[in-house]
């Protein structure tokens, strides 16, 4: 009985904003315990989990299928983690580069891939570019129930640095909803494993 308190009041500090192409968005606030967060629970019929997963596990591409991601190459791999350096650009503020650990965690069933700043990794961005000090999160792939997969991506992030709010309303709406439009159809062009 515990537990699931415990799941439902972790589960209040989400609130679904938006429903649309399979998919419930919804945004956790600054004033939670966890701080503000997106969240895109997704079922995709049209979308085989193998070539999603080929496609995430493929860290160096990320710039084709995520629009914000201008650049991003592996560093190195150690084990299942990989340190990967990202450049990002927004409109309207200055680029922002990060290094993450992104993680491939395989699921029983399903593959999930996490990551967060590379805190223990000494670097500095290039010259004019902020570094971004928090950048959290994962994509979950399964199968789901009658074919398809169904997508769990979660992010949140502090891009350091001043941003106007209008920059932070345009990522947390229609920004977020394109990073899933873009890799639902990139999987969708992928070709079967």
């Amino acid at each position: 009985m515990v537990w699931w308190v415990v799941a439902s009041a972790f589960a209040a500090d989400w609130s679904v904003v938006r429903e649309s192409d399979g998919c419930v968005f919804e945004h956790r606030a600054e004033g939670s315990p966890d701080g503000a967060a997106m969240r895109a629970t997704c079922t995709w019929p049209d979308v085989a989990p193998d070539p999603l997963v080929a496609m995430l596990s493929q860290y160096e591409q990320y710039p084709s299928f995520v629009w914000a991601i201008d650049a991003a190459q592996i560093r190195r791999v150690e084990g299942a983690r990989a340190l990967v350096y990202q450049a990002q650009r927004l409109p309207g503020i200055a680029d922002r580069e990060v290094m993450l650990w992104i993680t491939k965690e395989e699921l029983e069933p399903g593959v999930r891939f996490s990551w967060s700043v590379a805190s223990d990794v000494s670097w500095k961005p290039s010259e004019g570019n902020i570094a971004t000090p928090k950048n959290t999160g994962s994509w979950t792939v399964r199968p789901a129930v009658g074919g398809g997969s169904e997508v769990v991506h979660e992010i949140a992030v502090d891009a350091g640095g001043q941003i106007p709010r209008w920059v932070v309303a345009l990522v947390r709406t229609r920004g977020f909803v394109k990073v899933l439009e873009d890799v639902r159809a990139a999987a969708i062009a992928a070709p079967s494993a």
